[in-house]
């Protein structure tokens, strides 16, 4: 039978007390109209509020899911996303592919 080995809080480095921060990119408050195009090939209107050069927050009425790919087409962009998050009518997600940086 394994046995669990116990650290005591002193015995830890600063590195292992505290959680790993992971750097966001700076986000802009923006009210942007777009439409998402699902994988089932359905449009669905949507509204950006935040944005950064690596993701975004969004309201939808559009039923997503973490892990979903979606096509977000704005102005005369179509920008391959993945949904990282959801919670109704929010989602966030990130840019992916070689168009990851919008030009927005």
């Amino acid at each position: 039978m394994a046995t669990k080995e116990t650290i005591s809080p002193g015995s830890m480095t600063q590195a292992q007390r505290e959680p790993a921060v992971q750097t966001r990119s700076r986000r802009v408050a923006v009210q942007l109209k777009v439409m998402l195009e699902l994988t089932s090939g359905n449009l669905v209107k949507a509204i950006v509020d935040d944005v950064s050069k690596d993701g975004f927050r969004l309201r939808t009425r559009a039923v997503l899911h973490p892990g979903q790919t979606v096509f977000m087409h704005m102005q005369r962009e179509r920008l391959t996303c993945e949904v990282r998050w959801v919670s109704r009518p929010e989602a966030g997600g990130v840019f992916i592919g070689a168009a990851a940086a919008p030009s927005w």
